[in-house]
């Protein structure tokens, strides 16, 4: 993903600490040992493979478009649109060109939104990826893809950690449940991206690594404003970013933003 991480190193290495802990007999000590640490790893693979998925199917954004292009009043659902736009969307993305002039398009537009083009958050920590599409814009914005695909990543991981953690209070979440996404209109809410962003850029500055900050910061400039908002909060503080946080979780319910009513 563009980061000085190795999975498997880190998963074996949780794996045979846990597998330490446990009591085995003298006898066949060894063979036991080296199969915990297997189930162990076997298990962290799993549960990263559960959370993180990389899609070869069309995001909700294309879906949509494609489908408002050959039924501009169409009132259906995002499934059912899929069914009817699927055949043109799977030739779409195996067609190296016309996905980037699509995509070329919206970058113009400054339409290339993280969240229902790039990546989608499903809830419950669940991210989803789309290479094809991550791909085709980086070519588009003549940046790395594994650079993109990390940006992208840690944007989505800092939405699904501000939806499912829990603060000190016991409360869960800070408003930022994804939308249900029922019709071509549903959003993110504008507050809740700029302070995805600022918590990614602060992610990004911290790992050091200069061709992350330069892809987030191009992506950045082709994007809708509310991802572009992140340089102002730069020079904030970790706690007032927190109250930002509060802020946008005690005005959840006030202004009706998805999610407001599952912080329980």
């Amino acid at each position: 993903m563009g980061l000085q991480y190795d999975p498997d190193r880190s998963a074996l290495e949780e794996a045979r600490s846990l597998a330490a802990r446990l009591p085995a007999s003298d006898e066949r000590r060894d063979d036991a040992d080296d199969e915990r640490v297997l189930v162990w790893l076997h298990r962290s693979r799993r549960e990263q493979m559960e959370q993180v998925r990389l899609s070869d199917t069309a995001p909700p954004a294309l879906i949509w478009e494609e489908m408002l292009r050959k039924e501009p009043y169409w009132r259906g659902t995002l499934e059912e649109a899929r069914e009817k736009v699927g055949d043109q969307l799977r030739k779409l993305l195996e067609s190296n060109i016309g996905l980037r002039s699509r995509l070329r398009a919206a970058a113009g537009r400054r339409e290339l939104a993280t969240e229902g083009l790039l990546n989608a958050y499903e809830g419950a920590g669940r991210i989803e990826l789309y290479p094809a599409v991550i791909a085709a814009a980086a070519e588009v914005l003549g940046l790395s893809p594994r650079h993109l695909q990390s940006v992208v990543f840690i944007h989505l991981s800092a939405w699904a950690l501000a939806h499912e953690a829990r603060d000190l209070d016991g409360e869960r979440g800070y408003g930022f449940a994804p939308p249900p996404r029922t019709g071509p209109l549903d959003r993110e809410s504008p507050a809740h991206v700029t302070l995805a962003q600022a918590f990614t850029d602060r992610l990004i500055r911290l790992l050091k690594d200069p061709h992350l900050q330069a892809a987030f910061e191009k992506l950045s400039k082709r994007q809708p404003e509310p991802h572009a908002q992140w340089e102002p909060m730069r020079k904030l503080s970790l706690g007032k970013l927190r109250m930002l946080l509060l802020t946008a979780r005690a005005s959840a319910s006030a202004l009706g933003l998805p999610g407001a009513g599952d912080s329980q």
